[in-house]
């Protein structure tokens, strides 16, 4: 599990960096466009702490979803990690941690 640091750390980088750039940083492999507007909106709308919260429960804020980001809901944090991994804005995490 990440700590709260790391989380607020990719917060802000999340935060500061323009969609346009983090678009075609993360959208690749199975993070797909309708996974990345859901993360983005999930950014949008929940300050720092709120944030930091709902990724490591893997819970989302009450915002108004479309019917793909309905579709894709239960799997965005797990795929975001996994793409967050591979361009190096999370470690991976041991088995045994």
């Amino acid at each position: 599990m990440y700590t709260s640091e790391e989380i607020s750390t990719l917060y802000s980088f999340l935060k500061q960096t323009s969609e346009g750039n983090l678009r075609k940083m993360l959208v690749q492999g199975r993070l797909s466009e309708t996974h990345f507007s859901l993360l983005m909106k999930t950014v949008r709308h929940c300050p720092e702490a709120e944030f930091v919260t709902h990724f490591q429960n893997g819970t989302f804020p009450k915002i108004k979803l479309n019917a793909g980001e309905i579709a894709v809901k239960e799997h965005v944090w797990s795929i975001s990690v996994g793409g967050f991994i591979s361009m190096g804005l999370l470690q991976k995490q041991s088995a045994a941690a």
